[in-house]
């Protein structure tokens, strides 16, 4: 079965980030005072439409406990799958842009009463994909819509809703999910699904998530869950060099053996590594060993990662004496991309020189 799926949330209380939007509307539906028309607007995978079908729910469900949809009923059941329900329409704006198709999916069929709950929802996803014309056809009902019926509209681009839906809208801007969240809730899933998997390569699909939830259930569909997941074979798949490569490398650098270092550089090249995520995952661990020593023991949510990877920059920082360390480092990592991009080295080249830099940088 699809994780997405099977771990899609089927109350509030499962939602694991957005937790404002979460608590105004569940403040709403205890009140009985649902907005008629909610904005969603926000990256993919950040939880609009996820919210949108709850809202659904709440108002539709059989058994419903306080405001919180019980999540298992047939009426909860057919809203949380996007199955068909009378009372609640799912409408991808993208196959609806005209202004016919607004009238006939929504105008047309908006003033029947509900059939199977007390209000009827029309969830728009992607509603700046209807036309000019479309969206300015749902202004007047939006201004004035009935009371049996609540309207959720999600976007991506907010930035092509007309300004007159968002001023007539509430507006609720969902934010990225933090990486180090995603991290913890993709291995509670994976402790739930006896999935063996290393931390390295757990929080190498929670970083490449780019604070979605949809890309890392992907990345594990992709991949299967049968045998352990290494951090190796995420690497060949996705393309690129994860947090832990590069805490490796470092320890390696400020240990100051030039013979391994050289040695290492050598590797990655024959290994066919990504020479420019490597170089900046480890400008991103200098900047977060730097933020570590200026914050000392006062970094609670400065850096947001898993505790594994703290430890493995606290040791790399306890070698580190001064900043102008680091900042050489960062420097010397520049130059390397640089080359990568303008030069006609190869790549075995590049890192040796930009390995023997940072060596200098952290030594000088």
């Amino acid at each position: 079965m699809d994780l997405s799926l099977k771990y899609r949330p089927k109350s509030f209380k499962e939602v694991i980030s957005q937790q404002y939007i979460v608590k105004s509307i569940m403040n709403a539906l205890k009140h009985d005072e649902i907005a008629p028309l909610y904005l969603f607007s926000g990256a993919r995978g950040t939880g609009k439409t996820t919210i949108a079908r709850l809202i659904a729910m709440s108002l539709c469900c059989e058994q419903v406990n306080d405001v919180d949809p019980c999540g298992v009923c047939s009426h909860c059941q057919s809203i949380l799958q996007g199955n068909y329900f009378a009372d609640v329409h799912e409408i991808n704006a993208a196959q609806y842009t005209r202004k016919g198709d607004a009238d006939s999916m929504i105008l047309d069929n908006m003033n029947y009463e509900p059939l199977m709950a007390s209000k009827k929802v029309y969830i728009l996803d992607e509603c700046h994909q209807l036309s000019k014309a479309a969206q300015q056809s749902l202004l007047k009902v939006f201004e004035e819509p009935p009371d049996n019926v609540v309207f959720v509209l999600c976007t991506t681009e907010i930035n092509k809703v007309l300004s007159t839906i968002v001023d007539r809208a509430l507006h609720f801007e969902f934010k990225s999910i933090p990486v180090k969240m995603i991290y913890e809730h993709l291995k509670s899933i994976c402790v739930a699904e006896n999935i063996e998997i290393d931390d390295d390569a757990l929080w190498f699909i929670a970083k490449e998530s780019n604070g979605s939830l949809r890309r890392p259930f992907k990345i594990l569909n992709t991949i299967g869950t049968n045998d352990k997941i290494d951090v190796e074979a995420l690497e060949s798949i996705i393309g690129k060099t994860n947090t832990g490569a590069a805490i490796d490398v470092l320890k390696m650098l400020i240990s100051g053996n030039r013979y391994k270092s050289i040695s290492l550089a050598d590797s990655l090249s024959s290994e066919g590594k990504d020479i420019s995520s490597l170089f900046f995952e480890m400008m991103e661990c200098f900047l977060d060993i730097l933020r570590l020593k200026t914050y000392k023991n006062d970094n609670n949510g400065i850096i947001n990662k898993p505790d594994y990877i703290i430890q493995g920059l606290n040791e790399i920082g306890a070698k580190i004496q001064r900043g102008e360390q680091i900042q050489k480092s960062i420097l010397a990592l520049e130059h390397g991309l640089k080359r990568i991009n303008e030069s006609y080295l190869s790549d075995a080249v590049i890192i040796t020189l930009t390995f023997i830099d940072v060596i200098n940088a952290l030594h000088a």
